[in-house]
């Protein structure tokens, strides 16, 4: 995050209902699809500004498309909005079928500051 936006913002972990997250076939990161059966884990971040989220955006590049999606945060069991990166309808045919798990840190965990996943807003 701090190579992109400049900066580590706060982190909570956050689960994303009926998406799963999937490897991109030959790349190190991977993508999020629609899915109802599934739910995907990851860290959502705090206090973005308009300015970096363009950041933001201009490094997912068309691969990916931001959108509003309900999330649920961690501690305290939390609704709320918050924008995704989910893979582009178009490029979903990258995606592999090896199921991408993120190591999460446990809750209270102090390295949440250090690795993140998500944008709230």
């Amino acid at each position: 995050m701090r190579a992109v936006i400049g900066r580590v913002p706060p982190a909570r972990l956050a689960v994303l209902p009926a998406f799963a997250c999937y490897r991109v076939s030959g790349k190190a990161y991977p993508g999020v699809v629609a899915d109802q059966s599934s739910s995907t884990e990851g860290f959502l971040y705090s206090g973005l500004t308009d300015a970096e989220l363009k950041k933001l955006d201009a490094y997912e590049g068309g691969e990916y498309l931001r959108q509003r999606q309900t999330i649920t945060t961690f501690p305290g069991r939390q609704s709320v909005q918050a924008w995704v990166y989910v893979i582009h309808p178009l490029c979903r045919a990258r995606l592999s079928r090896t199921i991408w798990k993120a190591v999460l840190p446990q809750i209270g965990d102090k390295s949440l500051t250090q690795r993140r996943k998500g944008a709230e807003s």
